[in-house]
């Protein structure tokens, strides 16, 4: 038989009471927050949900043109004389401006279509470079200076047709320059003086356009089969093929002779050299008891 419990005592009682209320307080305190949390405001359930902000794209910033300088259309360096000269073509104001700067100083000088029919030579980087070679930079700024005084003086009247700027793939070529004298046809054999002797030989010059020198590096060397053109037919020829100072274009020399003068210069592919023709080596042979005239372009060449 149990028995019932007894009744705390006044002490034990607040002793209870004085350890449970903390937990009691706890209690209470968290049905109170769950409370606040779990209700809904009327406000918020009524509005409609506000529209998610459209996503703002960075704006790139406005860089205005900058008229301070031009950007140059075609650049080259080459070095005339142990310095480095730098090459600016610019197409629009049918320009080259050419700079280097020696001993601290900045020299200049400016290349235009005008000095290239005066000196007859071709409008592009290589004629500048063979403009500035011949001729150094006091010579250059010299012609520069006379040039544009005669164009602001109206003296030089200039076809805009003919000062257009050339492709990439093909460098301008100004015309010939005038000469003084009769002109002489290209197909015009040497004068007869008589009888023509058994393996004479005539070297005719070449004129100041043809004669002009070419300096630039072989890229190729060797007999080639050159197509038909027109009645002539197809023929083989030693071909010495070169590309300008500028790297911009490439040229080929034709003749016979340059076989001799490659392997007596002992050249090879990369060389640079510098190749001008002579002139039209004019000279006979016997072929059936009968004397034949023939002719072959006469070079020079110059090794760097």
């Amino acid at each position: 038989m149990s028995l019932p419990p007894q009744a705390l005592t006044k002490g034990e009682a607040f002793a209870v009471a004085a350890l449970t209320m903390p937990y009691m307080v706890l209690q209470s305190a968290g049905r109170l927050i769950g409370r606040t949390l779990s209700r809904t405001p009327v406000a918020a359930a009524t509005a409609p949900a506000a529209p998610a902000p459209a996503a703002v794209k960075p704006q790139a910033p406005t860089v205005a043109p900058s008229t301070a300088f031009t950007v140059a259309n075609r650049v080259c360096s080459a070095d005339i004389g142990g310095l480095k000269v730098n090459f600016f073509q610019y197409f629009d104001a049918k320009v080259i401006k050419v700079s280097c700067r020696a001993n601290r100083r900045l020299q200049e000088a400016t290349f235009t279509p005008a000095i290239a029919d005066e000196c007859g030579i071709a409008y592009d980087l290589d004629g500048a470079i063979q403009w500035i070679r011949e001729r150094g930079f006091g010579g250059a700024r010299v012609q520069s200076e006379k040039t544009s005084s005669q164009e602001r003086r109206g003296v030089v009247q200039s076809n805009d047709a003919d000062l257009s700027a050339p492709p990439l793939n093909e460098p301008y070529k100004s015309p010939p320059m005038a000469r003084p004298g009769l002109a002489k046809p290209r197909s015009q054999k040497p004068a007869s003086t008589g009888a023509a002797e058994p393996f004479t030989h005539t070297l005719v010059p070449a004129d100041e356009r043809q004669g002009r020198p070419f300096r630039g590096r072989i890229l190729n060397f060797g007999e080639e089969t050159r197509p038909a053109r027109g009645d002539q037919k197809a023929y083989v020829t030693y071909v010495l093929r070169m590309e300008s100072e500028s790297m911009e274009y490439t040229k080929d020399f034709i003749g016979e002779h340059l076989q001799e003068l490659v392997e007596k210069n002992g050249l090879s592919i990369g060389d640079l050299i510098t190749v001008q023709l002579v002139g039209k080596e004019h000279f006979q042979v016997e072929v059936n008891g009968k004397m034949e005239p023939r002719k072959r372009n006469h070079y020079s060449i110059k090794v760097h």
